[in-house]
């Protein structure tokens, strides 16, 4: 009998959604625990392609689990930042980020997952993989804006 991972498959939910929509900006949200079940909020963007700042909200009483977010593609866009390595520091959570451009699922530890310091650069760690989401080409066709649900409607329900 294989063991399952409820957070690695929750996981897997969320960014087999978040990161088709990441070709030009990043999108983020939490995992969380209410009631014995392991939930997500839908991905969430303020339209920026290295600095996602959103607000989530997620059910008062449940235990935050775990942040994640989506890089775009582009330079560097495989590497956890020194900002998402201090955020996972600070609140003593997992960091996973999902990329556009190859579906590689990551994650950040605090004191287990290897940093590194280049002298010049910011601290930053290429993450431990977890899985890939098998992309289904093409990728980069744009979504028509008929088919983005507003922010509004990403959080409708989420109290």
């Amino acid at each position: 009998m294989d063991d399952v991972d409820p957070i690695k498959e929750v996981l897997r939910a969320v960014m087999e959604e978040a990161i088709p929509l990441s070709e030009h900006f990043e999108y983020a949200g939490v995992i969380y625990e209410k009631d014995g079940k392991i939930h997500y909020t839908p991905p969430a963007t303020n339209k920026e392609r290295a600095d996602v700042k959103v607000t989530v909200k997620y059910p008062k009483g449940a235990k935050l689990l775990g942040l994640y977010h989506t890089h775009p593609k582009g330079k560097y866009s495989e590497i956890i930042s020194e900002t998402d390595i201090n955020v996972a520091k600070e609140l003593g959570i997992p960091y996973y980020m999902g990329h556009f451009e190859t579906g590689d699922v990551k994650v950040y530890e605090h004191g287990k997952t290897r940093i590194r310091k280049r002298r010049g650069q910011p601290l930053s760690s290429e993450g431990d993989l977890l899985f890939n989401i098998k992309l289904k080409a093409p990728f980069t066709k744009a979504i028509e804006e008929s088919e983005k649900p507003s922010l509004s409607e990403l959080f409708t329900g989420n109290k």
